[in-house]
């Protein structure tokens, strides 16, 4: 079966806001590389131009 990708977006949506980690207690991925000063994870937030369903802690090639 071959998976369908949706066309990257030419600008950013309107309420579109990137973030690294998401605020402390509202994402338990976050919390656990935050609580062992990680760095280097994928960010909460998908890259805008993310083709692969823009998931929190996508770790495509456009994301991650």
């Amino acid at each position: 079966m071959t998976s369908q990708f949706r066309p990257a977006e030419k600008t950013p949506p309107a309420d579109y806001k990137f973030m690294q980690f998401a605020p402390e207690g509202e994402c338990s991925y976050c919390d656990r590389e935050r609580a062992q000063g990680n760095k280097f994870f994928p960010p909460h937030t998908a890259r805008w131009t993310c083709q692969s369903g823009r998931y929190n802690h996508c770790t495509c090639d456009g994301c991650f």
